[in-house]
């Protein structure tokens, strides 16, 4: 009798915390995407065919990226922020500060002029929340120290 009642406790507790893990989720679910996010990359390696190639996807239920960059003879020339294989449109203006402070709120530094080529060991984007836009930071890592490289906008999502 006493085991009927320790399984029957046990189950109960089981289910409970199971409705108490599951509330979070619920939760997050209806919040929405963040208004500023962080997505590092890493670079291709050398040796690649020359062309477009890719370099990394980031796919969330909020938005999907893909980081690409062109190669000529067998190195990386430009890296660029594709969205579904349509490259993002550049930025028209000056960078909203929501994607100013953004970027500093992830340790990069504040976009200013923009590379003529984005390269580097590793690339980050910054994806904030500008109004109804999402603003696209990327920056390459030389070294210790962080490159902008272009700001775009992302379009809306299908």
């Amino acid at each position: 009798m006493m085991s009927c009642r320790v399984t029957a406790i046990g189950i109960a507790a089981g289910v409970g915390l199971a409705m108490l893990a599951s509330a979070p989720i619920a939760t997050a679910a209806e919040k929405g995407p963040p208004a500023c996010a962080r997505i590092n990359f890493r670079a291709l390696p050398s040796g690649q065919n020359d062309g477009e190639q890719e370099a990394g996807i980031y796919t969330s239920r909020f938005t999907h990226l893909e980081l690409k960059a062109t190669i000529k003879s067998g190195e990386a020339q430009d890296y660029y922020v594709t969205s579904h294989n349509k490259k993002l449109a550049p930025l028209n203006g000056a960078v909203p500060a929501a994607a100013v402070n953004c970027a500093k709120a992830k340790k990069l530094p504040a976009p200013g002029k923009a590379a003529e080529s984005c390269a580097g060991e590793r690339f980050a984007t910054v994806i904030a929340h500008s109004g109804k836009e999402k603003i696209v930071l990327l920056y390459g890592l030389h070294g210790r120290e962080w490159q902008y490289c272009s700001a775009s906008t992302l379009g809306t999502e299908s």
